[in-house]
């Protein structure tokens, strides 16, 4: 059985370009992401999927498929730039831990609110 990642254009950002949704079977698995079958990949593998299952990603309206490959080797890619700008292929490398905003100190101390008089013990 191969299953299918239906991927939809969602937008384009000025900084990421296209970023697509991903749904398997009417479920979407993937949000706003610029490597849609990769990620659905990836997520498939966190659902349990067999890695050697095959997959294939068509584009919403298409009559063609569009990549192929089995679900444990597209997960373990991403696409990144080569030397002269054109995307190809890399090994995916996980964040180490969970992303937070940029914090910038600003060196100004934070506001020392005074007790309140009621609630004192």
């Amino acid at each position: 059985m191969t299953l299918t990642v239906t991927t939809k254009v969602m937008g384009v950002t000025k900084t990421r370009g296209q970023v697509f949704d991903a749904f398997v079977e009417g479920r979407k698995i993937v949000s706003r992401s610029t490597t849609p079958f990769l990620d659905a990949c990836r997520q498939l593998m966190a659902e349990g999927a067999d890695p050697k299952a095959k997959v294939v990603m068509r584009h919403e309206g298409a009559d063609h498929d569009a990549l192929r490959s089995t679900i444990g080797y597209a997960a373990k890619l991403t696409v990144k730039d080569n030397s002269v700008g054109a995307p190809v292929f890399a090994k995916w490398v996980p964040f180490a831990a969970p992303i937070s905003p940029p914090m910038h100190s600003n060196e100004v101390p934070g506001r020392v609110m005074a007790p309140d008089p009621e609630n004192v013990s």
